[in-house]
């Protein structure tokens, strides 16, 4: 199956895509709501016989951390993603989000300023209690490309590789544990 969203504005190019085996993976897409049509963000449920995942894959444009329209996107995706999670429910978090200065090996628990892109998505990542899982960089020696959770068991070997195809950024491999994970309904 593929599951993709296409960039909504007149740029060439740009939007967001997953590929699941259908032999291995029951994979159900799930549509933004309506005022987040904007957002290069693909949703989809993984159905195990264990539990349901909701995978977010998401990108945000490079900007200046403090250009209004970049806060308003980043505040749309935080608030879209927020408003998708159901409760008890596993949540991944994947993308190239362009965050070159943030520092995930660094502390960076303290309430931040929504005056800036960086603080609207550091209030979004505490507020969830999420785990961001690359420390590698992933796009030149920055880390841009990141993989968040809501349960930190549930993602192992994670790993930083090389490009695919003819990308700029590294590629990241990881093993989603569903046995660490609670059962559905």
């Amino acid at each position: 199956n593929v599951f993709r969203t296409e960039r909504n504005i007149l740029k060439a190019g740009g939007g967001v895509c997953k590929i699941t085996n259908t032999d291995t993976i029951n994979a159900v897409s799930i549509s933004l709501p309506a005022k987040y049509i904007n957002l290069e963000m693909c949703v989809v449920d993984i159905l195990t016989e264990s539990c349901s995942i909701r995978l977010f894959n998401c990108y945000r444009a490079p900007s200046t951390n403090r250009n209004v329209d970049a806060i308003n996107y980043i505040n749309d995706m935080c608030n879209c993603i927020t408003s998708l999670i159901l409760d008890n429910n596993p949540v991944l978090i994947v993308g190239d989000f362009n965050f070159p200065t943030i520092d995930w090996s660094a502390d960076n628990c303290r309430k931040c300023s929504n005056t800036s892109c960086k603080g609207v998505f550091l209030n979004f990542y505490y507020s969830l209690g999420l785990s961001q899982f690359v420390t590698e960089s992933t796009h030149d020696s920055n880390v841009l490309d990141l993989v968040f959770s809501n349960d930190y068991n549930c993602i192992s070997d994670l790993q930083v590789c090389n490009p695919f195809s003819t990308s700029d950024h590294n590629t990241i491999k990881f093993d989603v544990l569903t046995s660490s994970l609670p059962a559905h309904d």
